[in-house]
């Protein structure tokens, strides 16, 4: 028997496709430290690297905790908990990266509307990985 739309899960594509567009997001973002005019990167070339190797550190410990929290197909009420505690670090960590991305842009006075694309996969990871954890 099929399950109703409304029911049922975001398919392992379209989550992992997800995913793989948050990195995309970071490593491109971050290799054009933002977007930052060459001067303005220069005046906060510290901040801004430092930053920039933090987003990308997030987002490729984000990938570890979905990838843990997806082998663990729980047998027992601890195994729930265990996979539910990777996947509540994986929410954890793309907030971390939403308001790195946030803080940076102030910085380096750059407006959230130059990349709405960039939040929105953001945003639509984390209600990915709610979806998946039933929150």
């Amino acid at each position: 028997m099929s399950v109703p739309k409304s029911r049922r899960n975001e398919s392992k594509i379209e989550f992992d496709a997800t995913y793989f567009k948050v990195m995309k997001d970071a490593v491109e973002l971050t290799a054009n430290h933002f977007g930052a005019s060459e001067n303005t990167y220069i005046n906060n070339k510290l901040y801004t690297d430092i930053t920039c190797k933090s987003i990308l550190e997030c987002a490729e410990n984000l990938l570890v905790k979905i990838r843990i929290a997806n082998s663990i197909y729980p047998q027992s009420y601890e195994e729930y908990i265990r996979r539910r505690m990777y996947q509540d670090e994986a929410i954890g960590i793309c907030f971390a990266i939403l308001t790195k991305y946030q803080i940076a842009m102030q910085m380096l006075d750059i407006g959230e509307q130059k990349f709405p694309e960039v939040i929105d996969n953001l945003e639509h990871e984390i209600s990915s990985i709610k979806k998946w954890t039933g929150i």
